[in-house]
């Protein structure tokens, strides 16, 4: 690891992504928690720029950036990047970024609590809806890289994205007395951004 960085090692149950996140997130104390999965691979200055936007932006509640696939020259992995993983040039605001690239104020976490280990798909999503329920804004800027392996068949990507439409049922079933009151056509927009995870604040 780089100069300054202290690397804990702790054993989770495998049980879904927001089991393992609740069991770190017991061992996190300092000001800023940033996320990221095992088949990620962070950028050399990830820490560096998470901690410098953070200051920059001391009243957003969330900050994260792009995916990128390892292989996203290949056409799956293109896929992935245009419906999973969208990125843009500028920073801009959005509803939710994806668990594999997020950062949080731990003073905010504090207010919202733990993940919800009910949700095996779109806890991360839950968990920034919950942040912006407290009035916070989540913020994509495209400094803040990771790489990702995506899924490198076409059976493995279609199996992703059943669990993700069976995770997107529990995660509308959840919020569905907050989110009742739009309109037909907005259901429709925002059932669609809901299932990439991923949504330009305009659209909420």
């Amino acid at each position: 690891m780089g100069q300054g960085v202290c690397l804990k090692l702790v054993n989770t149950i495998n049980k879904n992504l927001a089991a393992s996140r609740n069991i770190g997130l017991a061992h996190c104390t300092k000001d800023i928690i940033a996320m990221t999965d095992d088949d990620a691979q962070v950028f050399p200055d990830w820490i560096a720029k998470l901690k410098r936007v953070h200051q920059e932006q001391p009243d957003v509640g969330a900050i994260g950036g792009p995916v990128i696939g390892v292989d996203h020259e290949m056409m799956l992995g293109k896929v992935a990047e245009m419906i999973t993983f969208p990125k843009w040039e500028e920073p801009r605001f959005v509803l939710s970024l994806p668990g594999v690239n997020i950062s949080y104020k731990k003073a905010i976490i504090d207010q919202i609590g733990l993940q919800d280990e009910t949700l095996f798909r779109g806890e991360d999503v839950d968990f920034n809806w919950r942040v912006k329920e407290l009035g916070y804004q989540i913020l994509f800027d495209p400094r803040i890289k990771v790489y990702h392996s995506h899924r490198s068949t076409f059976r493995s990507f279609l199996n992703q994205y059943y669990m993700y439409g069976r995770g997107q049922y529990l995660l509308r079933r959840k919020w569905w007395a907050k989110t009742s009151c739009l309109s037909a056509e907005a259901h429709q927009r925002q059932y669609l951004v809901y299932c990439i995870q991923f949504c330009d604040r305009s659209v909420c």
